[in-house]
């Protein structure tokens, strides 16, 4: 019997991979943006910032979307004062003995 391996915590991406990740998200710097950038010691290009931080800004915002995702369908469900706990239904209360 084979043993599985576990799933590496970090991915490896040539620069080309991790550039495709930025997909369709825009691009909000202007040359004047990164311009300012660089007078507070940060040497970023135009080309950097689309190639390397556009696909973080998208996982990043993968991430606040999952985490806010479960927060707002359940802020979305219509509750009644009457009944206590998080969320019911008809037969008794969701995730427990109800």
């Amino acid at each position: 019997m084979s043993k599985r391996k576990a799933p590496a915590p970090y991915h490896h991406f040539t620069k080309a991979e991790w550039s495709a990740l930025r997909a369709d998200e825009p691009m909000t710097l202007t040359h004047e943006d990164v311009a300012r950038l660089r007078t507070l010691s940060d040497p970023i290009s135009l080309e950097e910032a689309e190639e390397v931080y556009l696909p973080l800004t998208r996982l990043l915002s993968f991430y606040v979307e999952a985490i806010q995702g479960p927060a707002q369908c359940v802020g979305a469900v219509p509750r009644n004062p009457r009944q206590q706990g998080p969320l019911h239904h008809r037969g008794g209360r969701f995730g427990g003995g109800g």
